[in-house]
């Protein structure tokens, strides 16, 4: 069976500060899923870090809440949501919970963390009852006249088995048109990446 992605929701904005979203949703944990965009990173190949850990371009059938407050130094944006559970149909039971929270008080600067939580979900390693299940995630992103960086730490923990993975990925860029003042040059950026 081939795999595929699918986004289907509908929004209903209230204001800035509260848009309501249902759906077949994109699950923003982690940097990766949070901006799911290919134009965003420098390879074409997703980060070994944080894709051994979440499953790449997560998207789920769910709802949530989600929108942006505060000013300058004291601006976020935040989405959380409920999602039917990652893994087989015959576990079910319980909805998942998502949530992230990004500021954005510096110019050029976004940090961010997310957190998933799943109740009572098979560890698909054993055939155990099920356990709870929590990924987390601490990112940044730095996007500024000369340079591009981004970094994301990622882990995950199942319930009391005290399994847990954890991931250190990051890349920096350099815009050369930036640095050479040749427009020839637009949108070639060397990079570094270590996952």
């Amino acid at each position: 069976e081939e795999p595929y992605s699918l986004e289907l929701n509908v929004d209903y904005k209230v204001c800035p500060a509260l848009q309501i979203r249902a759906g077949h949703l994109p699950v923003q944990v982690g940097l990766f899923n949070s901006d799911d965009c290919p134009t965003t990173h420098f390879t074409t190949s997703d980060p070994e870090g944080e894709t051994a850990i979440l499953p790449s371009g997560w998207t789920e059938a769910g709802a949530g809440i989600l929108g942006e407050f505060g000013k300058n130094k004291a601006f976020f944006r935040y989405a959380a949501m409920a999602i039917l559970p990652l893994f087989e149909p015959k576990h079910r039971a319980s909805p998942g919970y998502a949530a992230r929270l990004n500021w954005h008080g510096v110019p050029n600067l976004c940090l961010g963390g997310s957190l998933y939580f799943q109740p009572k979900m098979a560890d698909g390693i054993t055939n155990s009852t099920p356990t709870n299940k929590t990924y987390w995630s601490l990112d940044a992103v730095y996007n500024g006249k000369i340079v591009i960086i981004r970094a994301c730490a990622i882990g995950e923990h199942t319930g009391k088995s005290r399994l847990q993975s954890r991931a250190f990925g990051g890349e920096t860029g350099l815009k050369l048109m930036e640095i050479t003042g040749n427009k020839k040059l637009i949108g070639l950026t060397p990079f570094v990446r270590y996952d």
